[in-house]
């Protein structure tokens, strides 16, 4: 069963709260008999799941009642943020479904938004592609129309051609930078508003996307943006 709160005040029957830390300010009431309160925009499956998480010793960067732990790690929460991140922000969500996916019953019928979306979190923190995280936090805050399939194309193109993100090079760092860049650019063009909020403006990116290309005229980004673009490349798991 799931219920929505006002996002001003706990629920009476909630035991557990449990508020994602800033910037996403995302609150999570979770009440007896694994019933759900849903505030602002977030989704967890039920009370046994974050039990089983917050019992645990890895999901720092959550704040936990009166506890409040400083690291950020994985966690059933971060497939939740991951989800907001993927999804356009409609009232449906709310209700437990997915604007482009099935009816949710568990979070792993959206694993795959999920875990693209976290997997372009963790990349952008390593690379410290600090546009990339604002994109994420204003995806949030101002509920941008970005959709599941732009995201998704975004994580192929940062993780194309990288095994392991822990053991990402120099080079494939810089790669990373000039396509995150110019794929930003393609797909946020009519996005202005959200654009100008990210970058401070298309000129600073442009300038650096173009002098990056004559410091490094590698041709592989382009060939791979190139055969990446459009909604066929949705399907390619590379």
């Amino acid at each position: 069963m799931i219920k929505k709160g006002d996002g001003k005040e706990k629920p009476e029957e909630a035991e557990v709260i449990v508020r994602v830390k800033d910037p996403l300010k995302v609150n999570i009431y979770v009440g007896q008999e694994e019933q759900l309160f849903i505030v602002d925009r977030a989704v967890i499956q039920n009370y046994s799941q974050v039990m089983k998480h917050i019992k645990g010793d890895r999901h720092t960067g959550f704040e936990i009642k009166n506890s409040v732990f400083e690291k950020w790690q994985p966690s059933v929460f971060e497939s939740v943020v991951s989800w907001l991140n993927t999804a356009d922000y409609k009232p449906r969500l709310i209700e437990g479904k997915h604007p482009h996916l099935e009816d949710i019953k568990s979070v792993g019928q959206f694993d795959e938004a999920a875990e693209a979306a976290s997997k372009l979190w963790n990349i952008a923190r390593k690379l410290q592609l600090t546009g990339l995280q604002e994109l994420l936090y204003r995806k949030i805050e101002v509920q941008s129309p970005l959709s599941t399939n732009t995201l998704l194309i975004m994580t192929r193109l940062v993780f194309w051609n990288c095994a392991d993100e822990t053991e990402i090079d120099n080079k494939m760092r810089d790669m990373l930078k000039l396509d995150v860049a110019k794929r930003l650019h393609e797909i946020l063009e009519e996005d202005a508003m959200l654009f100008s909020r990210v970058i401070k403006s298309e000129v600073e990116l442009a300038n650096y996307i173009w002098q990056y290309q004559a410091e490094h005229p590698w041709k592989e980004a382009d060939e791979h943006l190139s055969e990446g673009d459009g909604d066929d490349d949705s399907d390619d798991e590379d």
